[in-house]
């Protein structure tokens, strides 16, 4: 099955953002990667994103529409301004991207616990243009720390504590709310 990761990215307001993170992408062969299972046991997401060749992309769907819903609240209050829209979004699209890799770049049978620093680290080592720097840091950031109210390995947990970006808690909100089955499957048959 042939995945259009361009149906994710619409999502990002911003074209040189969007351009950015499709280029990310195709650079990490992010395909490959979105249509993996969300989880190796099934045991932390909706079946939905554990069905086979497309587990990670239709999670990170449900994680980009949640996230839309927060964003749209938060800009009503006026707390997210300029191209923070555009970086959640991206963050929300490439958070688990890196979700089977090791810290020393391997690939794993099985999904990781520190995908979110191995994602930030990828990230950062990402060449953008000067101007788009300041973005590519802030989604880096938001990657890191996507899962770390939960799971996330002891050493970034306070790092995490202590970050207190709108932008990381509306990704991890909306990454939270994406992997429960109780939402997901709400209203449906057992």
């Amino acid at each position: 099955m042939s995945l259009d990761t361009k149906e994710l990215t619409k999502h990002i307001k911003n074209p040189r953002i969007r351009e950015m993170v499709d280029g990310l992408i195709k650079h990490h062969a992010g395909v490959k990667t979105f249509s993996k299972k969300t989880s190796s046991t099934g045991k932390y997401h909706p079946d939905v994103s554990n069905v086979p060749d497309r587990g990670i992309y239709n999670h990170t769907m449900l994680v980009v529409y949640a996230a839309q819903r927060l964003i749209y609240f938060y800009q009503q209050k006026g707390l997210l301004k300029g191209d923070m829209d555009s970086c959640i979004i991206s963050a929300c699209i490439l958070h688990d991207m890196w979700k089977y890799e090791t810290m020393n770049g391997t690939i794993a049978p099985y999904s990781t616990k520190d995908h979110g620093l191995v994602g930030y680290n990828s990230i950062r080592k990402w060449e953008v243009p000067k101007d788009l720097k300041a973005a590519r840091d802030v989604i880096a950031e938001m990657v890191r720390f996507h899962m770390s109210a939960w799971c996330s390995p002891v050493s970034e947990k306070k790092l995490a504590n202590e970050n207190k970006d709108l932008g990381v808690l509306i990704v991890q909100l909306a990454d939270m709310i994406a992997s429960c089955k109780e939402l997901i499957n709400f209203g449906k048959e057992a």
